[in-house]
């Protein structure tokens, strides 16, 4: 790796260039190598530390976000379970989208969907009403799998989500407080901890992200082993093949998206199952857990 500026600023373009980076990252991490001078260590920091983006604006390109594709991005950040084999009802609609103040308002529309009705009772079955012990609303220190470190943290202003299906995946009622973290390992790794005004907004905030998604896309579930109070779900084909784990603590709720890196691959796949299913449990078990001292 190098440690002097130009090198680093060089590294840091060609990781953006290959999508390893968003923008803001980019903006973060090429504002702390102008801060760390001629200093190795700082240097070293800026290129694979941790950096912090304090409220980021969102950065939407309109032209690209037809209905279709922000109906896409809801899906990826959802809780969403169908039965074994499970398909769209026909003739099922997703909800329409509008632009509304500078947020995304989503406005579902009439499905006939029997099978809402299971996909809700396991959500209920699943929901936690128990408030988190740990105020911290991800794991601090940060809890990470092997090979993995903390990338970027966002405090995110409400409404202003970077990630667009982070942002529309917050559902409906929207949060009060947004949490974020990416990893930096080989594999993608984005997660969000919103915290709502209460447990019941929390609670149908989940509920119309996951009426939305079940009624309209064939999301596959998937089992975290031994962890039943994690729920897991696979998108593919409208989005490149992604596992997402998600959970709630009476108002704070959770999800972790990881990318597979290469659709249609059984091995990627279930590799990205295994790391969503795993950084949910931790946080999980971190927002459980009573802080030290």
């Amino acid at each position: 790796m190098a440690t002097d500026g130009q090198g680093s600023r060089s590294t840091l373009w060609s990781r953006y260039d290959a999508g390893e980076l968003t923008a803001e990252e980019l903006d973060a991490r090429l504002t702390a190598l102008d801060r760390a001078g001629d200093d190795p260590d700082a240097v070293s920091r800026a290129v694979d530390g941790r950096v912090r983006i304090p409220n980021p604006r969102l950065r939407r390109r309109l032209s690209l976000l037809g209905a279709g594709v922000v109906v896409a991005l809801l899906v990826a950040g959802g809780i969403a379970f169908l039965d074994e084999g499970g398909s769209p009802a026909a003739g099922a609609r997703g909800p329409g989208v509008v632009f509304e103040g500078g947020g995304i308002v989503l406005e579902p529309l009439p499905v006939d969907c029997p099978e809402l009705d299971d996909a809700v009772a396991r959500f209920e079955d699943l929901d936690e009403e128990t408030s988190a012990a740990n105020p911290a609303l991800l794991s601090e220190p940060p809890v990470l799998p092997e090979g993995y470190s903390i990338s970027v943290e966002d405090d995110i202003l409400v409404g202003s989500d970077p990630n667009v299906s982070m942002s529309v995946s917050a559902g409906n009622p929207p949060p009060v407080e947004i949490l974020g973290r990416s990893l930096h390992g080989p594999l993608v790794v984005t997660m969000r901890a919103w915290v709502y005004a209460s447990a019941d907004d929390a609670g149908s905030a989940g509920m119309s992200v996951l009426r939305d998604a079940v009624c309209t896309y064939d999301i596959e579930p998937f089992d975290v082993p031994d962890r039943p109070d994690v729920l897991g779900s696979t998108v593919s084909g409208i989005i490149p093949t992604t596992a997402f784990a998600s959970w709630r603590l009476a108002e704070r709720r959770f999800t972790v998206a990881v990318e597979a890196g290469a659709d249609g691959d059984p091995d990627a796949t279930a590799a990205a199952q295994q790391l969503a299913g795993t950084i949910a449990a931790m946080e999980l078990d971190a927002a459980r857990a009573e802080p030290a001292g």
